[in-house]
C-alpha cells in the first residue's frame, strides 16, 4: 500500500516515491517521470516531479498541492505554480492507494501525470 486515508486531510501520508509517465497534450512531448511527495502540514503536500524532456534534458519542478479533499477512497488535491518562462500552472490531482493522476494547464500547454507507487 502506497499511501494511508485517515480522516482528516493533513493525515493523508503521500510520502512515497512515484513513478510514471507525462504527456503535453498540446505539443505531444511525453516521458517518464519520478514524483515525491513531503508533508508540509495543514493538508499541502510539496512536490517534486523529475524526468527528461526531449528525452536527454532534464527537468525538476517543485511545486505545492493541497489536499481539498475526497472522493470515496481518492483524495483530491489542486495547487497553482508559477514556473519562469512556462507561465502558471493549474493542477488538479485524484490519488489513492496506488495511483495518482494530476492534470495540468497554462495558457501555453496542458497535460497529465499518470503514475504508480513505487514499492
Amino acid at each position: 500500500m502506497c499511501l494511508w486515508f485517515y480522516a482528516k486531510g493533513d493525515n493523508q501520508n503521500l510520502s512515497r516515491h512515484w513513478i510514471g509517465n507525462w504527456l503535453s497534450e498540446r505539443s505531444g512531448h511525453k516521458g517518464p517521470i519520478k514524483v515525491v511527495f513531503k508533508s508540509l502540514g495543514n493538508g499541502t503536500k510539496e512536490v517534486v516531479y523529475s524526468g527528461p524532456l526531449f528525452k536527454f534534458i532534464p527537468f525538476r519542478y517543485r511545486f505545492n498541492l493541497s489536499i481539498t479533499g475526497k472522493d470515496n477512497d481518492k483524495v483530491i488535491l489542486s495547487g497553482t505554480q508559477k514556473f519562469p518562462g512556462f507561465g502558471t500552472f493549474e493542477f488538479d490531482a485524484l490519488a489513492d492507494n496506488n495511483s495518482f493522476v494530476a492534470n495540468y494547464s497554462s495558457k501555453k500547454s496542458n497535460g497529465r501525470f499518470e503514475l504508480n507507487c513505487s514499492r
